[in-house]
């Protein structure tokens, strides 16, 4: 009899423990069941500075054509509807970075720079990859620069600087934490009154997949 008594007590033992949502093995049964989170596959990253992507039609039309060419190779960061108070999440954007071959900036040209929003993303994220805990660790990344301008093509002929002369500081600003700087895709007169403008966007897009095509075939 007593030792029936006392299979039946560790019986009980057993179910409140079972029971208990704060026992160990409920503890170990919830974490093990947590979802697996992926890291992304992504090995082309686009970070798209267009202050007010919806109003853009070159750097819409862009966009639009390297996603539908590069599908789920391609993650494009669209920093108008992410970061519309400017307050970038640094981590995030690293963790973006890290996993990324190729990193494209597309942008409009705006006095012959960035667009502030872009600018405000280059000065938070890129630090931590010179000197804090990301440091070292975007050796070797692919950087293209694919720009769009309001000015026709001969203002940015002699006797005036090149595209290419102007974006000397953020080639340097890429170069010294290790980026390759590739060539740069840029095309000019996005104004109202140019009808041609879809079709040289489209052209343009055309430009930059063959460019980032080339780099993955050169790596096969």
């Amino acid at each position: 009899m007593k030792s029936l008594k006392l299979s039946l007590l560790l019986f009980c033992v057993i179910l409140v423990s079972c029971a208990n949502p704060n026992s160990e093995n409920k503890k170990a049964i919830t974490e093990n069941s947590k979802p697996v989170v992926k890291v992304s596959e992504t090995k082309i990253l686009v970070i798209s500075g267009h202050p007010d992507l919806s109003k853009s039609t070159a750097n819409r039309i862009i966009l639009s054509d390297l996603e539908k060419h590069f599908v789920n190779k391609i993650s494009v960061r669209r920093l108008d509807e992410m970061y519309p108070d400017y307050k970038i999440n640094i981590e995030a954007e690293e963790k973006s970075l890290l996993n990324a071959d190729v990193v494209v900036l597309q942008f409009p040209f705006y006095w012959y720079g960035t667009p502030a929003l872009l600018k405000k993303w280059i000065d938070d994220v890129l630090l931590g990859f010179f000197d804090g805990n990301t440091a070292g660790k975007f050796k070797g990344k692919k950087v293209i620069v694919s720009l769009t301008t309001g000015a026709p093509q001969e203002a940015y002929e002699t006797p005036n600087q090149s595209v290419e002369a102007y974006l000397l500081p953020l080639q340097e600003t890429f170069t010294v934490i290790g980026g390759e700087w590739l060539k740069p895709v840029f095309s000019y007169n996005y104004i109202p009154e140019n009808q041609q403008a879809e079709e040289q966007a489209h052209t343009h897009a055309q430009s930059l997949i063959k460019q980032i095509e080339k780099i993955f075939q050169e790596n096969k």
